[in-house]
């Protein structure tokens, strides 16, 4: 049985991970050409404009998407199945059209406050009409997920990054890239996928709206939006801190740097998608301790090594997704990454809350992470600037997992080596350090590359000593497929 769920995590991984990537992957392909075809003022307007709207897209939300897939699951026939789907799409769809306009209109208080250039007012406006379209597009997307419906999840996915990717490819044939001419293409390929999904789900849609159940998916939400925005917060704060403190050429630089080091939470994103369906699945098993405190270690060093390998090429990384210009942006690189890393530790963290069905807790631990993200943030901003609110989202990560594991315990304890995950950080810690501080050659590609060859001899050591002879055995029964 265990072989069996392992396997279908694995093609959980498959499906949503990379679905989940594929538009991500998209942006980064076109990150080279939007960048070095707009100068740095553009790029921090832009900067700030997409987690601006990723904390309002969280927020009309409203854990809707959460909360409709969970009365699916007790849903007896398809006509509740249609009004449980109707009834939050609606909702959805008309709180996203009244932020959306309420926010237009006030759009020139919003650009001064955001530190907006003057000129941009248009683009925070075509944002506004990106946010209903990417509320449905999420909406359905979610639908098919948990209806586990992969093909149509990928496919409609694929529509929307096709469409990114041919809308930024024409911009750029025809000498018309510009800021506004990219959020048009944003709001262009969220519509079409929201189109797509309609008409997918048409048969689902019904006219009927259930108040009541209505009123039972807002309160059941309602935990998933705050933590929805809670953690989009936390990742968006430190721009928000620096807007108007340094110089824009500045901004985009570290906005920049914060962008291309997000290529490590397509990894780390694709993971937590497959790890939720998964981790349901051996809850309240009798070997699931054992397995979530194996697949633990696995995640650690598996990501200590991805990380690092991003850190040998990331000058490399730069150079590609930003141009020269950016290069100062390398020294944020190990903040972030380390950050990213312990976001996904946060998985196995909340085990025991979501084990004892009080998600409730998660709303404490995104309270603690936000206050110091918030704490640090302005205690070092001031005097360090970008390494002062790099380093918040990097304590903030860490709090959270701490916290978490606290509540967690309470409910479900899993046992971990902390001497281990304390001397693997340290390592990664180091060896990033010195990756960033010294360089082997002064061509940034045979650097990434030197940097690399001593990872590989590193890292296998590492694995031999790190990983009980358990968890070595286990592993490789799981890897020649033997009943584990």
């Amino acid at each position: 049985m265990l072989k069996q769920r392992v396997s279908f995590f694995a093609k959980d991984i498959l499906y949503y991970g990379i679905g989940n990537m594929l538009y991500s992957i998209v942006q980064f392909i076109s990150m080279p050409l939007v960048v070095k075809n707009m100068d740095k003022v553009q790029v921090a307007d832009w900067n700030i404009l997409l987690p601006t709207g990723v904390l309002l897209a969280a927020v009309v939300t409203f854990g809707m998407d959460a909360a409709t897939v969970r009365y699916l699951k007790d849903a007896e026939d398809e006509k509740q199945k249609a009004i449980i789907f109707s009834t939050g799409f609606l909702f959805e769809a008309f709180l996203a059209l009244l932020v959306a306009g309420c926010l237009v209109l006030t759009s020139s208080q919003v650009c001064e406050a955001l530190h907006l250039s003057k000129n941009q007012t248009s683009s925070w406006i075509v944002l506004m009409g990106w946010l209903p379209g990417i509320i449905m597009a999420q909406y359905f997307q979610n639908w098919f997920k948990y209806t586990f419906k992969r093909s149509l999840f990928v496919k409609l996915i694929s529509v929307q990054a096709g469409v990114y990717l041919a809308g930024i490819l024409f911009l750029k044939l025809t000498d018309q890239l510009s800021l506004v001419n990219v959020m048009l293409v944003m709001l262009t390929s969220q519509w079409l996928t929201a189109v797509a999904g309609f008409l997918t789900c048409r048969r689902q849609f019904t006219l009927q709206v259930n108040k009541k159940l209505l009123k039972q998916l807002l309160i059941y939400g309602l935990p998933f939006m705050v933590m929805a925005f809670g953690y989009n917060f936390i990742i968006s704060l430190d721009r928000y801190m620096l807007a108007g403190k340094i110089s824009k050429e500045e901004f985009a630089v570290y906005t920049q740097a914060v962008r291309i080091t997000a290529i490590i939470t397509m990894i780390v994103s694709s993971f937590n998608f497959a790890f939720g369906p998964f981790s349901l699945s051996l809850l309240g098993k009798p070997d699931a301790e054992k397995t979530f405190s194996r697949f633990h270690s696995y995640y650690l060093i598996i990501m200590s090594f991805l990380g690092l390998s991003f850190l040998a090429f990331g000058k490399v990384i730069i150079g590609i997704f930003a141009g020269n210009d950016y290069m100062d942006g390398y020294n944020f690189f190990l903040l972030f990454v380390s950050g990213y890393i312990l976001y996904g530790l946060y998985s196995f963290a909340q085990l025991g809350i979501i084990y004892s069905k009080k998600s409730y807790l998660g709303i404490y631990v995104l309270m603690a992470g936000a206050a110091a993200c918030a704490i640090t943030d302005l205690l070092l901003v001031n005097k360090y600037s970008g390494y002062g609110t790099a380093t918040g989202f990097l304590v903030a990560n860490l709090v959270m997992v701490l916290v978490g594991n606290f509540f967690s315990a309470k409910h479900l304890r899993i046992k971990h080596n902390l001497a281990k995950d304390i001397l693997l950080m340290l390592l990664f810690a180091g060896i990033g350090y010195a990756f960033i501080k010294i360089s082997f050659s002064g061509n940034i590609v045979f650097d990434g590359m030197a940097k690399f060859a001593g990872l590989l001899v590193v890292m296998p050591v590492v694995f031999f000593f790190l990983l009980t002879n358990e968890e070595k055995n286990y592993l490789r029964r799981m890897v020649f497929k033997n009943n584990p």
